[in-house]
């Protein structure tokens, strides 16, 4: 996009928006995809494997812990589901989509339910965070032993390894945390005091990376917020930021993308 002044009606979106951590996230990624999806509201791709599969478990574990799935039914579920709405469509290879497939069922298979006084599951949160309307959705919030806990599931496999040198693994995991510090803006004005941990829950490897509270950490996320959002208020341009494997595989907007589309030819 060339420069230009928004119209009326694109200020007034923004203007009127309230925002989530993927809200603002979009934008730092790929601000012509922002502009795709939020101004110019163009149809997004609803099948992309690694977004759908993610979505799968999230909704399993949720409805585990709403009771309206049991225990002993998780297995069969996640097979039912995985058949009926998961497509080995716009994959980098075939293999993946059989490890996807083996490592949830690995994980459903040894699932060991979560241990607490408490656990409220897909939990909203509304809030003003810089003066700026502010929701999401806690994967678990989950009370214990008199501390507080927002946890997320991931299909990622990661891990906080030691590692010598800061690598794009260190920042992925920066960008996990940083949702979870937002969350705990309102659970901390809830609770009066802020959540001990977070955590994320892989269950991909089955791993829990777990970060103790840190009030600088957390205002570094309110910081990251609220210049995203002034950053699309003062956008003009909204340029793609072009990558072969994030377009074709993440991207649910690469089917509107003129970038992509001249690029690599679509799909």
């Amino acid at each position: 996009m060339s420069e230009q002044t928004l119209n009326p009606l694109q200020a007034e979106i923004i203007g009127s928006m309230t925002w989530s951590y993927s809200r603002v996230k979009q934008f730092y990624d790929c601000p012509y995809a922002w502009y795709l999806k939020y101004l110019y509201r163009a149809e997004p791709d609803n099948n992309m494997f690694f977004a759908s599969y993610g979505t799968l478990v999230h909704e399993l574990i949720r409805d585990f812990y709403n009771g309206a799935v049991a225990k002993d039914s998780l297995v069969s579920e996640y097979v039912s589901r995985f058949s009926e709405r998961i497509k080995p469509l716009a994959l980098p290879n075939e293999n993946i989509f059989k490890k996807y497939f083996s490592d949830g069922l690995r994980y459903f298979l040894s699932f060991t339910p979560l241990s607490a006084e408490k656990i409220e599951v897909e939990r909203k949160i509304r809030t003003k965070i810089s003066g700026y309307d502010f929701v999401g959705y806690i994967d678990a919030l989950i009370f214990s032993n008199g501390e507080i806990t927002i946890n997320d599931y991931k299909s990622r496999q990661l891990s906080r390894g030691k590692r010598e040198k800061h690598t794009k693994k260190d920042d992925e995991l920066n960008s996990y945390f940083r949702q979870l510090y937002l969350y705990s803006v309102p659970i901390e004005e809830e609770n009066q005091r802020p959540p001990d941990k977070l955590t994320l829950t892989c269950f991909r490897n089955n791993a829990v990376i777990t970060e103790k509270f840190s009030k600088s950490s957390q205002l570094e996320a309110v910081e990251w917020f609220a210049v995203g959002i002034e950053r699309i208020k003062n956008e003009r341009e909204f340029k793609p930021y072009i990558d072969f494997f994030k377009c074709t595989y993440i991207c649910p907007m690469h089917n509107e993308c003129d970038y992509y589309t001249e690029m690599f030819g679509g799909k």
